[in-house]
């Protein structure tokens, strides 16, 4: 071969070699993109900033294959990821609170089934159980369970002292919990000074909750297990609802004018009611300012009878992985990641929250003592049913207005619970027909 052809071949190789390493080198550089929404109203705004200024900077330099990119979320979360999808450009990792595992994870099925990283995650075995049945539905574990504010009654102890009563022995059945709402409601000639009980009827939601809680402590369950039919017609329910009219009642004495809060939590720190309902992350426990009163706070968990087991219940904060993402082992590291012990210490300890790991009580209870009392709830903590949409109801509006009209006294309870299983199930058929 003449020297000049086989100078050519030589170079032609060598630059082939070259060609070839320089694109294992790009390869071996190329970074995964991860996007993740994070929604401020669960995770706090302080709580984002340490996870975008730490948490996550240190997950890329663990993982230099991965970035992480983050969005805050702003406006209505389900309009939000609905444009993003259309678009086809939805986020890897999306926030799923209370009714959007069934709404988008089972109804519109956007969310990947996590069972199989579940079953080689490490961590699992401290998740709380009950908190699984929230994301779960045939068996699919469709989001993961990050946080959940408990419901409970809180108490001003002050005031069960000041009336004769053991600060230290609240109520333990729904007639021992009227009669000490009766006893510590307070007027003067023509005014309601303060309530013994304060159940706020202002919200169709916060009245959903409570029939929800007082329904489990009469053993109900708001909709069938495969949830196509509501079920609070039966017995449980008008026992129920009955219940919250006297407890309404005897609280707010006909005839009398007042000017008390609205506000379930400021009752309690203003004096305002000696007994109120709460959930986690309203805890701030004797607390002061210039028009609250130094409350000695105390908690429980109502029950129907001292023969019953207190019941909490508690929407379930959760996240899960878009079906949609091209890169679904990537999208599981950085979750767990934010899964991790360290990141859940950090949001309880900033946001005095509780997350639903066993491995971090003693942490919580030598880090934030304050809110030890809420991770004592965790054991009867029963998840709010994920409640789907449809026909132009939702939960609130389905189920939470008729009973609240039935506790203002504008409709008979009887009529209302046929009115929420009516809407309800509406809701229900056009759900399941979409």
């Amino acid at each position: 071969m003449p020297r000049a052809l086989s100078k050519i071949r030589f170079l032609f190789i060598a630059l082939c070699f070259v060609l070839l390493a320089g694109t294992a080198l790009v390869a071996a550089q190329a970074k995964v993109e991860i996007s993740v929404l994070l929604d401020p109203t669960t995770l706090g705004l302080e709580y984002i900033d340490w996870l975008e200024n730490e948490w996550i900077p240190q997950f890329e330099r663990d993982n230099p294959d991965i970035k992480v990119s983050t969005t805050r979320l702003s406006g209505n979360r389900l309009d939000t990821v609905a444009v993003a999808v259309a678009a086809g450009l939805p986020w890897d990792i999306v926030p799923a609170a209370h009714t959007l595992p069934m709404i988008e994870g089972v109804g519109l099925g956007w969310y990947l089934p996590l069972n199989a990283y579940i079953e080689q995650w490490d961590d699992a075995e401290y998740m709380i159980p009950t908190v699984w049945e929230h994301s779960t539905w045939n068996g699919e574990i469709l989001a993961l369970p990050h946080s959940l504010p408990p419901r409970f009654i809180a108490y001003n102890k002050r005031l069960f002292r000041e009336s004769g009563l053991d600060p230290e022995r609240p109520p333990t059945s729904w007639e021992e919990l009227i009669a000490v709402a009766r006893l510590l409601t307070v007027t003067t000639e023509d005014t309601l000074v303060r309530r013994g009980y304060h159940m706020p009827t202002g919200s169709n939601g916060d009245m959903a909750g409570f029939f929800e809680l007082f329904g489990k402590n009469a053993g109900g369950r708001m909709l069938t297990e495969d949830y196509r039919r509501p079920r609070f017609t039966e017995p449980w329910g008008l026992e129920t609802l009955n219940f919250m009219i006297e407890l309404h009642q005897v609280t707010n004495p006909v005839g009398y004018a007042h000017n008390l809060t609205t506000s379930a939590n400021a009752s309690i720190y203003r004096g305002e009611a000696a007994m109120a309902m709460a959930t986690g992350g309203a805890v701030p426990i004797n607390v002061a300012s210039t028009y609250y009163e130094v409350v000695d706070l105390g908690v429980f968990l109502p029950r129907r009878s001292p023969d019953h087991r207190p019941v909490s219940t508690s929407s379930i904060n959760s996240m899960a992985i878009m079906r949609f993402t091209k890169h679904p082992d990537e999208a599981w590291r950085v979750l767990a990641h934010l899964y991790s012990r360290e990141a859940l210490m950090e949001f309880s300890k900033i946001r005095g929250q509780v997350v639903p790991r066993s491995d971090l009580f003693a942490d919580v209870a030598a880090e934030v003592p304050e809110i030890m009392v809420l991770y004592e709830l965790l054991d009867y903590v029963v998840p709010r049913p994920k409640w789907p949409s449809g026909a132009g109801y939702t939960y609130t509006t389905g189920l939470g207005e008729p009973v609240r009209l039935a506790v203002l006294g504008e409709m008979p309870p009887e009529a209302a619970l046929e009115e929420a299983r009516r809407r309800v199930q509406l809701l229900l058929d056009d759900f399941w027909q979409q």
